[in-house]
């Protein structure tokens, strides 16, 4: 008997109640599900009253997710969030000169707080992120000796309603990182440069952010920095 269509099933997921002196709250984590013949979803899902939820709760939710949760850990939480996630791109391509990977994906996320400080937040996010790494031998300069460099492009688009005001931020940040090993890396610190060129290489970066908020707009350029 072939499977019913658009039924839910879930691979792997955790979930955890908890009640103490500050409220009670529940915490769901859904890593992995399809629903009928498409796959790559993940769900999250936080409700309960309580005037701050446990950071060690939602620690492993947080890292599901490409956007960051509220700071429930602070603020508390009088009402429910629930956050949804498919990635559409997963892909790793080996070429002859570079091995390259891409991933993608769209989220949902509703946030309902009726705390000292209420909040409704309707809104939506998507993501592009693309790694490549290419590495070369260089035995001219020594056995063993190599040389890589990787680079990492990221690209962010997040909007929504937040209490009755639009709001939308996006970011976009590109790494780039060298790398020296074997004999070539034994020189460098024996010469006491490693850990200077460990510093220099690892700081090649920069990041655009572009948001508005309401009738508010901003833009800002940040050297040494890549989108969370």
């Amino acid at each position: 008997m072939s499977p019913l269509p658009w039924v839910a099933t879930l691979f792997k997921g955790t979930a955890s109640i908890r009640l103490d002196k500050k409220g009670f709250y529940l915490v769901l984590n859904l890593k992995d599900f399809s629903i009928g013949p498409y796959t790559g979803f993940r769900g999250g899902f936080i409700a309960g009253v309580t005037d701050g939820v446990d950071i060690e709760d939602i620690t492993d939710l947080q890292s599901t997710f490409r956007k960051s949760l509220p700071d429930f850990v602070n603020t508390g939480l009088l009402g429910f969030y629930v956050i949804g996630e498919r990635r559409i791109i997963d892909k790793s391509i080996n070429l002859v000169f570079a091995d390259v990977s891409a991933s993608a994906g769209l989220g949902l996320y509703v946030t309902t707080n009726f705390n000292s400080n209420p909040e409704f937040t309707v809104g939506g996010y998507a993501y592009v992120e693309v790694d490549g790494y290419a590495s070369w031998e260089i035995p001219e300069v020594g056995p063993s000796c190599g040389a890589g460099v990787s680079l990492e492009l990221l690209v962010d688009v997040a909007g929504g309603y937040k209490n009755d005001a639009f709001y939308m931020n996006n970011c976009g940040s590109l790494a780039l990182q060298t790398y020296v090993t074997g004999s070539c890396g034994s020189v460098l610190d024996y010469l006491g440069l490693g850990e200077l060129m460990d510093i220099i290489t690892s700081n090649i970066s920069a990041k655009l952010e572009f948001g508005i908020t309401g009738t508010d707009i901003h833009m800002d350029f940040v050297p040494f920095a890549t989108c969370e």
